[in-house]
C-alpha cells in the first residue's frame, strides 16, 4: 500500500509539471565508468576491474506559477550489463512567511544477466520539508523515507527501510549564520534484526562572511547510535568537532581546517574500538585571472587503546589544488594529496598493517564544445606503497561521459 501511494505521489508532481506550461530541458549522451584495484592475499598478485559503456538520458520540466514551483525529471543510463533509471518530481509553495516542500523519486537498476557483477534493485525516497520564517530567523522540520530493495541480498546488500527526520531553528548572533538542528532517524533491516538501528544527533553550527572576505565555519555535534544485538555491536556516541576559515592575505589567502571527534563504543573488538582522531589542515593560495591554486600541509592523528592493531596511527603529507572555473567553457578541479602513514604499537611480526607511502589524486573536468556538446571527466587514483611489498595497494575510478542537451 506504501508503495502505491509513493507512485500516486509521483504522478501528480509530474502531471502538474506537464499539464502546465513551463521550462523544459533534454539532454543526451554516451558514458563510460571503470572501478579497478590491485592488492596481494596471502603473497598472491589479486586484480579487479569493472566497466560499463552506457548511453545517457536526462529531461526535467518546470513550472513556476504564482506561489507554486513543480519539477518532474527523469534520467537514465542503458549500458552493456544493465539499465538505470531515476523518476522524479517536486512541489514547492510558499504562502506568506510559510513554505513547503514535497518530492518523491524512483530509482531502479536491472541486470540484465542473472550471473552480471552488477545488483539490482529498486529505491524511493519520499522528502517533505515545512518551513515558517520568524523575521529574519526561521524553523524548518524535515523527514525522509526511504525504502530499499535488492534483486539478491548478501553481507553487504540487504533490503531496509529507513526514516530520518529533522527540526532545525535558524538564528543569527552578530554577523554568523547560526542553526541549531535535532536529527533522528531509524533503520529496519528485515532479513536481521541485528542491523536494525536507532540514531540521534544534535548539532549547533554556523558560517561566517566579513566585510574584507573573511569567510568561517564551524559545527559542534553529539551523534548516537543503537543497535539492538545481543552484545550492541556497532551502538557508540560521538562528540564532533570541525571548523574551517579563509582569510585573504593580498593576493593570497590562508585557509586552515580541523576535524576532530571522540568515538566511544558500547561493546569494542577488532573492528569497532574508542579513538580520539584529529585531523587538520593549513594551505596557502593564490588567485591567477580564473585560476585558485594552493598548497599546505596535512597531519592526521588517530588513538585508540594498545591492544587494537592499526588503530593508532599518525600521519603527515602535503595537499595541492588547482580549480578553474570559466562558466560554459571549462570547468576544473583537482586535488593531490601524498604523505606517509606510521602505525603505533604494531608487533614485529604477523602483523597485517604496516607503515605506508600514500598518493591521493581527484580531478573533476567539465569542457563545453560548443552551445549544446559537453565532455565530462571525473577519476581518482590512490595507490599504496607499504613497509612490506605484498600490502601494497591500488584502487582506481574513472568516468568519462559527452552530453548533448537537445533543448
Amino acid at each position: 500500500m506504501e508503495n502505491r501511494w509513493n507512485k500516486i505521489v509521483l504522478c501528480i508532481l509530474i502531471g502538474f509539471s506537464i499539464v502546465c506550461a513551463g521550462e523544459r530541458k533534454l539532454s543526451v549522451g554516451a558514458s563510460f565508468s571503470a572501478v579497478g584495484q590491485k592488492y596481494y592475499i596471502f603473497e598472491q598478485d589479486t586484480s579487479s576491474l569493472s566497466s560499463e559503456p552506457a548511453a545517457t538520458f536526462e529531461g526535467a520540466y518546470k513550472m513556476e506559477r504564482g506561489i507554486h514551483d513543480l519539477l518532474g525529471e527523469i534520467s537514465g543510463e542503458m549500458g552493456t550489463k544493465s539499465f538505470w533509471t531515476l523518476i522524479g518530481g517536486r512541489w514547492n509553495f510558499s504562502i506568506g512567511q510559510f513554505s513547503t516542500e514535497i518530492s518523491e523519486k524512483i530509482e531502479a537498476r536491472a541486470p540484465y544477466s542473472k550471473n552480471s557483477d552488477v545488483v539490482g534493485y529498486a529505491k524511493h525516497k519520499f522528502y517533505l520539508k515545512l518551513l515558517q520564517k520568524i523575521n529574519k530567523n526561521s524553523i524548518s522540520a524535515k523527514i525522509w523515507v526511504e525504502n530499499k530493495n535488492f534483486s539478491n541480498t548478501g553481507e553487504f546488500y540487504y533490503d531496509y527501510d529507513l526514516l530520518r527526520s529533522e527540526i532545525k531553528y535558524k538564528f543569527y548572533v552578530k554577523k554568523w549564520n547560526c542553526y541549531a538542528a535535532w536529527r533522528y532517524s531509524f533503520r529496519s533491516v528485515p532479513d536481521s534484526t541485528d542491523a536494525n538501528y536507532d540514531r540521534r544527533q544534535i548539532e549547533i553550527s554556523g558560517n561566517y562572511l566579513g566585510p574584507a572576505g573573511q569567510i568561517f565555519s564551524a559545527a559542534l555535534a553529539y551523534d548516537s547510535r543503537y543497535f539492538p544485538s545481543a552484545d550492541h555491536r556497532g551502538s557508540y556516541f560521538a562528540l564532533s568537532l570541525w571548523g574551517d576559515g579563509s582569510v585573504p592575505l593580498g593576493t593570497f589567502f590562508a585557509d586552515i581546517s580541523i576535524d576532530a571527534e571522540r568515538r566511544d563504543y558500547t561493546t569494542e573488538d577488532d573492528v569497532y574500538y574508542d579513538y580520539l582522531y584529529l585531523s587538520t589542515e593549513g594551505k596557502i593560495e593564490r588567485d591567477i585571472s580564473k585560476l585558485r591554486i594552493g598548497a599546505g600541509p596535512i597531519v592526521s592523528i588517530q588513538s585508540a587503546k594498545p591492544q587494537f592493531e592499526g588503530a593508532s596511527f599518525t600521519e603527515t603529507g602535503i595537499t595541492m589544488s588547482a580549480n578553474y572555473l570559466n562558466y560554459e567553457k571549462l570547468w576544473l578541479m583537482c586535488d593531490i594529496s601524498s604523505g606517509k602513514r606510521f602505525y603505533s604499537n604494531l608487533p614485529d611480526t604477523g602483523s597485517f598493517f604496516s607503515d605506508y607511502v600514500f598518493v591521493d589524486l581527484s580531478v573533476m573536468l567539465s569542457l563545453w564544445l560548443g552551445k549544446r556538446w559537453r565532455a565530462e571527466l571525473s577519476a581518482f587514483y590512490s595507490p599504496q606503497w607499504h613497509r612490506r611489498n605484498t600490502d601494497d595497494i591500488r584502487t582506481s575510478y574513472i568516468s568519462i561521459s559527452a552530453v548533448y542537451q537537445v533543448f
